[in-house]
């Protein structure tokens, strides 16, 4: 019913009392438990009848009076409700959580940050023996890849190529998603797959051979999101 995490929030606590007859006021549960609500937010029900506000009083916190004096047998039920405590809850105007946060459904986040459509490309002799490092993550930002076009416009022969991250500059080891791929003379490979690449991972191209050479163009479109 209510958000919180003490022992009464987000919890409704029933009393039930049994009347010897003659009663106007409750104090304790028949199974001796004290009384306990919030002011406000507490309602008697009689043999099943919810009684209206002005049947009874409940200003205390711990008792439940002005009642009409109850027969014997009587079953009075006494449904407490409690607010949960300000103070495990983050407000509407940002805060921080002090521990791990699950949810299953969708969050919507209105913060700052962005995110733009790049593209980067580069057009050179390609080559073992020189890594070419196209992308490079930087800090508080995320790069989702969402094709890379390479055209091989060397020479008559096919082209063998290494396309690879090295996850947070150099923090694990390479990973490959093209080795020794062969691209014929005069033709492009297309990389339509998504990928993330997030703070200090590079994206790298060589040649798979250390005799081979190739004149490349490369050209890749990625969303960069910054938080």
């Amino acid at each position: 019913m209510y958000i919180g995490n003490d022992l009464r929030s987000g919890r409704s606590e029933v009393f039930y009392y049994t009347a010897s007859g003659g009663e106007s006021s409750i104090t304790t549960a028949s199974d001796s438990r004290a009384l306990l609500y919030t002011v406000g937010w507490c309602a008697v029900y009689l043999n099943g009848v919810r009684l209206h506000e002005d049947d009874f009083t409940a200003t205390t916190g711990n008792s439940i009076t002005g009642l009409s004096a109850l027969s014997a047998d009587d079953v009075v039920l006494i449904e407490a409700m409690h607010t949960f405590s300000s103070s495990d809850s983050v407000p509407a105007t940002g805060g921080t959580f002090g521990g791990n946060v699950t949810h299953s459904g969708l969050i919507t986040a209105n913060g700052g940050g962005t995110e733009v459509l790049r593209r980067v490309f580069k057009s050179m002799q390609l080559e073992s023996a020189s890594e070419l490092t196209l992308l490079t993550v930087g800090a508080d930002h995320i790069f989702t890849i969402l094709n890379v076009m390479i055209m091989e416009r060397g020479d008559d022969n096919d082209l063998k190529i290494n396309m690879y991250i090295d996850p947070d500059s150099g923090g694990a080891g390479d990973i490959y998603f093209l080795q020794s791929s062969s691209i014929p003379f005069a033709t492009s490979f297309i990389w339509n797959d998504r990928f993330v690449m997030t703070a200090a991972d590079k994206l790298h191209f060589t040649c798979s051979s250390a005799t081979a050479v190739g004149a490349v163009d490369i050209w890749c479109s990625y969303i960069d999101q910054q938080f």
